[in-house]
């Protein structure tokens, strides 16, 4: 397997497909990989990237085994939200400090979701759309780092999952993704109004996109 590498100085989100203070990985960037499905199961291994020497290692394993989970990093720690699990569709949150090598569990999402966008801004994760299991959903959760609490947020205009989110001066897109077996177009908007708005489609319809913002 391959692994393309794009660097960007500024704290960012990643789809999740995850000792000291003076030790590598507190104080240089990281890339962390979560979960996910193997050849045989779904895992709850974590594997990070130190770009300095070149090499993947293992950290230490989150709490639970998930696939189809998000990854988002804010106030300096890693979390992994939601996702599929070994049976089910999930509200587990998972939180990692790089600084101590620990994991520690957070509140739970407010309904299990899974195949969501997820972004990070002003101190707050967005988690939006993704499926329950049983359908498409267009509710978005609103995680707040201080205060590990989590609110609904405004839900987007067109239920989807499969999606992704990014972050470009100050408003969050919601791009792509799928509506039951239709690849869709659609972009839409969280600016400053706090409601979602339309804005240009793709010119070709995508499911499972990855999105980055620069």
């Amino acid at each position: 397997s391959s692994v393309e590498i794009a660097t960007k100085p500024e704290e960012t989100t990643t789809k999740c497909s995850s000792n000291h203070v003076s030790s590598p990985e507190a104080t240089v960037g990281i890339v962390y990989v979560a979960g996910g499905s193997t050849a045989v199961s779904v895992t709850a291994s974590v594997e990070k990237y130190n770009p300095i020497t070149g090499t993947w290692t293992q950290a230490t394993k989150k709490k639970k085994k998930r696939s189809h989970c998000a990854l988002a990093f804010a106030g300096k720690k890693l979390y992994v939200l939601g996702g599929l699990g070994e049976f089910c569709v999930v509200t587990t949150v998972d939180i990692y400090d790089p600084q101590v090598g620990m994991w520690q569990e957070g509140s739970h999402m407010l309904r299990p979701k899974s195949n969501f966008g997820v972004a990070v801004l002003d101190g707050s994760i967005y988690c939006v759309g993704g499926s329950d299991g049983t359908g498409d959903l267009a509710s978005v959760e609103v995680y707040d780092v201080q205060s590990n609490r989590w609110r609904q947020g405004n839900s987007l205009a067109h239920p989807r999952s499969y999606i992704q989110a990014a972050v470009l001066d100050g408003a969050i897109y919601a791009v792509g993704g799928s509506r039951k077996t239709t690849r869709l177009s659609m972009v839409e908007k969280l600016g400053t109004s706090g409601t979602w708005e339309t804005a240009a489609e793709m010119n070709t319809p995508r499911s499972r996109p990855a999105v980055g913002s620069h």
